[in-house]
């Protein structure tokens, strides 16, 4: 007979170890809210929840654990380097009003800060650009000497401006997707980065597994695919509807 007392500790240990995991991936594959820039401070989490986990020597999952975030470490690695591979999502992260920079480690603060300003300092001299091109035009009889002077001007300006802005922004207690509104240039880096984590979840809602695995069901062509979508949808309206 199996003692139930081992059982249960085994099983509450077990459940400490994956619990991190799951919350993540049932963080990421929401429908709603979902962002790119969520991946990284869930992936600190769990580090940082593993971590602790180590220090408590668990009896029956203490190998589990090292399994868990030795196997982490190597499918995220570029990630949880901060590898420059990995830059799209820091600054998805950074450009999250609830995120910022509070979930950097105190090493990576630096560098993460440094590649936030300068991303910024990228759009403002674009957007400075495309202002003098039109400019330009209507006064085609300056010097050019002039012009030079002031494309100088516009690009010491334009990391000044773009400086402050990040820099306010990321001195600013709101967490709410609002305050974007006051950061424009921090807010068009937000919409660059922080494209939405593609999930099956919707799509496996609309059809159960069981009639998928069907023969019929197997082999379906993209268009046929598409009208059966669009009658599942339309009715799940009518029965709302109704």
């Amino acid at each position: 007979m199996p003692d139930k007392e081992t059982d249960l500790q085994f099983l509450s240990e077990y459940i400490k170890c994956l619990k991190p995991i799951v919350e993540a991936i049932q963080s990421l594959q929401g429908e709603k809210n979902t962002y790119y820039g969520m991946l990284l401070p869930e992936l600190m989490r769990i580090v940082k929840i593993l971590s602790s986990l180590k220090m408590e020597n668990l009896k029956y999952c203490g190998h589990l654990i090292e399994v868990i975030e030795r196997n982490l470490k190597l499918r995220f690695k570029q990630f949880l380097l901060f590898d420059s591979t990995a830059n799209d999502a820091i600054l998805a992260s950074v450009t999250h009003p609830f995120f910022k920079m509070k979930w950097v480690p105190k090493e990576k603060k630096e560098h993460v800060k440094a590649l936030f300003l300068m991303e910024t300092r990228k759009l403002k001299q674009n957007e400075n650009d495309r202002k003098e091109s039109s400019t330009e035009k209507k006064k085609r009889d300056e010097s050019y000497f002039m012009l030079q002077d002031d494309s100088s001007d516009s690009s010491s300006t334009s990391e000044e401006t773009g400086d402050l802005e990040a820099l306010q922004y990321l001195q600013d207690r709101d967490t709410s997707f609002s305050m974007l509104k006051s950061y424009p240039t921090v807010k068009k880096i937000f919409l660059k980065y922080n494209t939405c984590l593609p999930s099956s979840a919707p799509v496996e809602r609309l059809f159960s597994y069981g009639l998928i695995m069907r023969p019929c069901r197997r082999k379906m062509g993209d268009s046929l695919f598409e009208k059966l979508v669009l009658l599942k949808a339309r009715s799940t309206s009518k029965e709302y509807c109704n």
